[in-house]
């Protein structure tokens, strides 16, 4: 598990250098870093219920929440 939180902070740190050489703007910048901390967030999660669920089953369960959600 430690791994994988490794390896994205690694992705991270060099897109954002990449990106702060290239004279990214800083809102596109703010913008890939949310979505990669969203993956890495959504990658722990799948690794931590990896014995209890699977991608298919929590979409199913996002889904079902969601339409609860709009549903009142």
């Amino acid at each position: 598990m430690i791994w994988i939180g490794a390896m994205f902070l690694v992705i991270i740190v060099f897109e954002w250098l990449s990106q702060r050489k290239a004279k990214v703007k800083r809102r596109d910048k703010w913008i890939v870093l949310g979505i990669s901390v969203g993956l890495l967030l959504l990658s722990e999660v799948l690794f931590k219920l990896k014995d209890k669920w699977n991608v298919t089953m929590l979409f199913e369960f996002v889904g079902k929440s969601i339409d609860v959600w709009i549903s009142g």
